[in-house]
């Protein structure tokens, strides 16, 4: 597996499996496979590398989005094909949905830039002035009460109240993280580094 997502309902909470060959998988909240399908790609992906395979729930738009290298492309939970797009910036680092679920958050270095549900690329929301310097790699989150959180591998994790607008930072770890990836709960801040969390 490249990534995994959860997908909240109102019955039932269930979630989406992408691994290396572009099968999405969509499972339910006891793990019983629902349906599954293989997205048509042309980035060439690594197994076992990480980082080259997103998937994000843009639950406003009810759309499953699937970043491939450079292949950007959003589905319905039927697996139906609704937006396909060649991503102009690459291969992102990381990417997430927006607090209210309505566009995406791409991370390529150190910018975060919006791309809307039909492929627009909106532009950057977030540099250096917001995120600070010298960093290489960053990953973002949400949290429970849609909170944009960013950590960078220079050990910071940054809260915002939205795009831009920060509402605090905090230094986490004083040693440099190989492409760290972050989750949140009941602000309790899990970052996964190399072997550990």
């Amino acid at each position: 597996p490249l990534d995994v997502e959860l997908l909240p309902g109102k019955e039932n909470d269930g979630f989406a499996v992408l691994d290396a060959k572009g099968r999405v998988q969509i499972f339910d909240g006891e793990g019983n496979g629902v349906i599954g399908w293989v997205v048509e790609f042309q980035s060439s992906v690594d197994p076992e590398v990480g980082g080259e395979g997103y998937l994000t729930w843009l639950p406003k738009k009810k759309i499953l989005f699937v970043v491939l290298g450079r292949d950007f492309v959003g589905y319905t939970l039927d697996g139906e094909e609704v937006v396909r797009t060649e991503l102009k910036d690459g291969t992102p680092n990381a990417m997430e949905a927006s607090p209210r679920g309505n566009y995406l958050m791409l991370v390529y270095g150190r910018e975060v830039i919006r791309y809307d549900a039909d492929g627009f690329r909106f532009g950057v929301i977030m540099g250096e002035e917001d995120l600070g310097i010298g960093f290489e790699d960053m990953d973002l989150t949400l949290d429970e009460d849609g909170r944009i959180w960013a950590i960078t591998d220079q050990g910071w994790a940054l809260r915002f109240k939205k795009p831009g607008k920060l509402d605090y930072k905090i230094r986490f770890s004083e040693i440099d993280l190989v492409h760290p990836r972050i989750a949140v709960q009941e602000e309790y801040i899990y970052v996964v580094d190399r072997d550990r969390i």
